[in-house]
């Protein structure tokens, strides 16, 4: 049973209530996206959620996002509860600084939002520091959207997380989280080029120039590797390589996913090397005292599955 502060059970015991429904989203940059489904922006200075919390609701929540939420599934027996919020695609016209207007494109198709944590709370919007009444706190879920500008997407709760396997497997391949990362201790730098973009084909494929190769940064050694804007529209988005060498041509890009917005001549970038988390490609990289995939040492069911 849920507990609600002492100023939110007195609101609604009236016989007319000025609830309005807010969200805030703190996206996986730190940026925040604040709105509501009230006609009107509502300010919040003081967080008062009726509980000893370091949770803080302050801000301006926007009326533009026009945001309508679905109701809410929560039950007793574990299973997955969540709802569902749809609004309006921001066309990046925010106001603040680091605080947007609602959900874009261009953001969701960036990851941004993957995994980004999201309050959904009631306000009084006739008084909004009188109390907030959080009444889900979770995570983004995937996004649709239609050509007339609508999104939705769903809030998963808490109860999502216990679906999903945690912990690590005995295969032949390594397992770290993100290539580089404190389990793999590899220094990418050592193996990072920059470069600039020469002509372009579309935001998926592009014809650039690399600068400083070593001997070793042939034709597919950046394949699976990151690439990282530096310049440009899409300065600070990443995407993954699938072909380092279109037609042959070392620099000549293939991406996984097209980038949100326009690639153009000039645009510079800082490309990573790629692994494949196989065990050859990490002596190759003289990383191997590293290496995550511990079947290789432990044959079982990979031993057993193999064919003949």
């Amino acid at each position: 049973m849920r507990n609600h502060s002492t100023a939110y059970a007195a609101h609604i015991a009236q016989p007319v209530t000025t609830l309005a429904v807010c969200w805030r989203i703190k996206k996986t940059n730190g940026d925040l996206v604040l709105g509501t489904d009230h006609d009107r922006n509502i300010p919040i200075t003081v967080t008062n959620i009726g509980v000893d919390s370091s949770l803080d609701l302050t801000g301006v929540y926007s009326a533009k996002t026009g945001i309508t939420a679905s109701t809410i599934k929560s039950s007793g027996d574990m299973s997955v509860d969540n709802m569902d919020v749809s609004g309006a695609l921001d066309k990046g016209n925010a106001s603040e600084p680091n605080v947007f207007v609602d959900v874009s494109v261009a953001d969701v198709k960036a990851g941004l939002y993957d995994g980004a944590q999201i309050t959904v709370f009631f306000v009084n919007w006739q008084n909004p520091d009188d109390f907030q009444d959080v009444i889900r706190y979770g995570f983004f879920g995937q996004v649709d959207w239609d050509s007339e500008g609508r999104y939705k997407t769903e809030v998963r709760g808490l109860l999502q997380i216990l679906q999903q396997v945690v912990g690590r497997t005995c295969g032949e391949t390594c397992d770290v989280e993100d290539f580089g990362d404190a389990r793999c201790k590899l220094d990418l730098s050592t193996i990072t080029v920059t470069g600039s973009v020469i002509s372009v084909t579309n935001n998926r494929e592009f014809v650039t120039t690399l600068d400083s190769l070593s001997s070793n940064q042939v034709s597919g050694v950046f394949n699976l590797g990151k690439l990282t804007w530096t310049a440009g529209d899409n300065n600070g988005y990443r995407g993954q390589v699938k072909d380092d060498s279109v037609g042959d041509v070392l620099g000549s890009l293939l991406m996984y996913e097209e980038f949100p917005n326009d690639v153009q001549p000039g645009d510079t970038f800082e490309l990573t090397e790629g692994c494949n988390r196989r065990p050859e490609r990490c002596k190759e990289l003289g990383n191997f005292v590293n290496f995550r995939g511990p079947g290789i040492f432990n044959p079982g069911m990979d031993e057993i599955m193999r064919a003949p």
